[in-house]
């Protein structure tokens, strides 16, 4: 075997991995970055979420160049993807991820000559944190326009409407009073660490490892489905066949559990509102979950602000997707309700766009797309469908708050989401 020259083996130090462990937080992690050095916590941050590594010697070489390469490596791991070497190269899984992901423009379609080793500069890094992983919601816009940049048109005309959005938001500052950019100016392994830290990612997300031995989805269905507490339903969708578990239970609001044959691909699914279950089959009162009448046809709330009908969103139809969490993903199940709570408080993570979940989750060998947006949905790949993960995981999107249904009595119920926190019991599962 091939020894790697020195400045590989640095290279290849600096790569920021999943493979060190965070270490526990204290004063002057690295030895050279004190605590009163300007990048102090933004690398502190970074180390702790196992995003950056140390260079092996108790340094951190926080003025050293970053290359192409390894600043790809840094958004893999960000976004749970694999990275490792492949033709000769330590690089190449990231720099391939990076550029079919579309956040990293095609400098060469031979990854292997060298071009993807040189220095990132400011301009290409904020591109690519950008296009990569998006803006999180919650940050805030100063107000600068471009004209406020002095060297603005300097900037590539590709990265333009990233550089401006990330001074806007403050994730990158001008180099100067004056409030240049230096488009061109190489990044730094502190500066990298900045920015990441003010986009608001400093955590190296897991990756996606194939199970030799993961239940199928059809065995999972055939599991939930033996519980008793469904109705099933075997018909066709879509010109496939399906086969639908149904809650038996008023309470359960319906909550559903579909499985597509053709695919292997399993759902769990439940709406925030049903008027079928609400209302009276006249309108005229709501029913509560027994489907008993409300003594106040439409006082939605009981005294401590409780909703009192049926919805798939209550306490009461959550204990029934727990039972199901617990039987699709029996050693990460914690990681399942983690995720759905994420899209249903603050902060919420709905993305606005149904072609990307609101979460997306590595559990038990499966790809798991969480959708929330009045009401939520689980759709779980088949197993060991890494490909499917990888795709979304590189694909960026920017959080919206979740939507929850409101209106006059008829068309919907009052309510906002601190109120429906509360009318759900959203805090208690």
């Amino acid at each position: 075997m091939k020894r790697k020259p020195l400045v590989m083996l640095a290279a290849l130090a600096l790569c920021l991995s999943l493979s060190v462990p965070a270490f526990a937080a204290a004063p002057a992690r690295f030895t050279d970055v004190p605590t009163s050095h300007w990048a102090y916590a933004d690398i502190e941050a970074l180390a702790e979420g196992g995003l950056v590594n140390g260079m092996g010697d108790g340094t951190f070489a926080p003025d050293s160049q970053l290359t192409i390469a390894q600043m790809a490596t840094i958004l893999a791991n960000a976004m749970g993807l694999q990275t490792g070497e492949d033709d000769g190269k330590w690089y190449y899984k990231a720099v391939k991820a990076a550029v079919d992901g579309g956040y990293l423009p095609n400098l060469s379609s031979n990854i292997t000559d060298g071009t993807y080793e040189a220095a990132c500069t400011r301009e290409l890094a904020v591109y690519m944190v950008l296009e990569g992983l998006g803006v999180k919601d919650g940050l805030k816009v100063n107000g600068k326009k471009a004209e406020d940049i002095p060297d603005y048109g300097m900037v590539t005309r590709e990265y333009r409407t990233d550089v401006l959005k990330a001074v806007q938001y403050g994730i990158i500052n001008g180099i100067d009073e004056a409030g240049n950019f230096a488009p061109q100016n190489i990044l730094t392994r502190a500066q990298i660490c900045a920015i990441l830290n003010r986009a608001g990612y400093t955590t190296a997300k897991p990756k996606a490892q194939a199970l030799a031995d993961g239940m199928e989805n059809a065995e999972i269905y055939e599991a939930i489905k033996a519980t008793g507490l469904f109705e099933e339903n075997i018909h066709k969708f879509g010109g496939r066949n399906v086969k639908d578990l149904v809650a038996k239970e008023r309470k359960y609001a319906k909550l559903m559990v579909r499985y597509t044959v053709e695919t292997d691909a399993l759902q769990i699914m439940a709406n925030e509102y049903d008027s079928k279950l609400v209302f009276s089959e006249d309108y005229k009162y709501i029913l509560d979950e027994q489907g008993n009448k409300v003594t106040d046809e439409f006082d939605f709330y009981d005294d401590n602000g409780k909703f009192v009908s049926v919805s798939g969103l209550s306490y009461s139809s959550r204990q029934l997707l727990k039972q199901i969490l617990q039987i699709a993903f029996p050693t990460e199940y914690d990681n399942a309700i983690a995720g759905l709570m994420e899209c249903l408080l603050p902060p919420y993570s709905y993305t606005g766009k149904t072609s990307y979940p609101s979460k997306l989750l590595w559990l038990n060998g499966r790809c798991v797309m969480v959708y929330a947006d009045k009401g939520y949905q689980f759709d779980i790949s088949r197993l060991n469908d890494t490909n499917l993960y990888e795709r979304l995981a590189s694909s960026p999107t920017t959080s919206t708050p979740m939507t929850y249904r409101r209106g006059a009595p008829g068309d919907g119920y009052p309510g906002n989401a601190i109120d429906l926190r509360i009318a759900y019991e959203l805090g208690r599962w």
